[in-house]
């Protein structure tokens, strides 16, 4: 379930997020703004966006079932 919310920034940050989806891949403004506060939040989360602990344990799962 999503929950819209608006926010305001100033024109010039704006104008830098617009920037920053080219150079940073992201696909629109809000996928930039959820991913700067999942690292806000949850400043724990590996690359694949998964909590150490959680992304070691399906590490392993896959490395004893044969499917790494």
């Amino acid at each position: 379930m999503l929950t819209t919310i608006n926010i305001s920034l100033p024109r010039d940050m704006y104008e830098d997020a617009k920037l920053a989806l080219t150079a940073k891949r992201y696909s629109s403004v809000s996928e930039l703004i959820r991913d700067a506060l999942r690292k806000a939040l949850y400043g724990d989360l590996t690359e694949m966006d998964l909590r150490k602990e959680f992304e070691d344990y399906v590490l392993e799962s896959a490395r004893e079932t044969g499917k790494e």
